[in-house]
């Protein structure tokens, strides 16, 4: 996921859970805001209701100002993980075409 543009995260150490960054656009924060959301609960909220996969956004976890994240939990075996990627990252990349 760190070759995708717009996302970036650390390779995780140990966890069954990884918080990815976002690295959002002024175009969806400004769309976030018009919903009273942050740009990482549009994300999140736009993921399930268009893929299925369930992540919770970094407001939850008190990222830090100005920043945007979401916690992804791993529970899946390999032929799963490889069709949620999948499903994911279709979604990623249109949803940062759609706010570029």
């Amino acid at each position: 996921m760190n070759g995708w543009e717009g996302l970036s995260c650390c390779v995780p150490t140990g966890a069954m859970y990884v918080y990815p960054r976002i690295h959002a656009s002024q175009k969806a924060v400004e769309a976030a805001k018009k919903l009273g959301k942050e740009a990482d609960e549009l994300y999140c909220k736009d993921l399930v209701e268009e893929t299925g996969i369930v992540v919770l956004p970094g407001t939850m976890f008190g990222q830090k100002a100005g920043t945007y994240h979401f916690r992804m939990t791993i529970l899946l075996n390999q032929e799963d993980m490889e069709e949620a990627i999948g499903k994911w990252k279709t979604f990623h990349h249109a949803w940062m075409t759609k706010y570029q």
